[in-house]
């Protein structure tokens, strides 16, 4: 999302577009939603995931670092592309299913993106 040029609060507002498609089931465990969502908080803040320790070699997730790329450069040619008016859709509904689509091929269940999309938006955006 940030490569395709959204600032923090429209990708809240992706989140919460995804949330609002895959709702949370009722009756989530709180406390646990509450640490997920300090957990994103940190993971979402981080401006570089690329050089970040997640990502480099020996890293945990280092293997990804091709999909990252590859997103990356995805989010950049779909930013460039609404800059242009090139988009027959806006840039947050297109990356709204771009995050459903990931979701559902990482194999997570509708409930699973529902509390991720929820905990997201909530670590992303103020609170109220």
């Amino acid at each position: 999302m940030r490569a395709a040029g959204l600032d923090t609060f429209e990708c809240g507002d992706v989140f919460d577009r995804v949330a609002r498609l895959r709702p949370a089931p009722t009756g989530t465990d709180t406390a646990r939603t509450a640490k997920l969502v300090d957990n994103l908080r940190v993971l979402l803040s981080i401006s570089n995931l690329a050089d970040s320790e997640l990502f480099t070699p020996g890293g945990p997730v280092a293997h990804a670092a091709p999909w990252l790329a590859a997103l990356g450069a995805a989010g950049e040619r779909l930013g460039h592309h609404a800059a242009t008016g090139r988009l027959d859709r806006g840039l947050r509904a297109i990356l709204t299913h771009v995050v459903i689509f990931h979701w559902n091929r990482f194999g997570l269940s509708a409930a699973s993106q529902g509390i991720l999309a929820r905990a997201a938006t909530t670590a992303v955006l103020p609170r109220s």
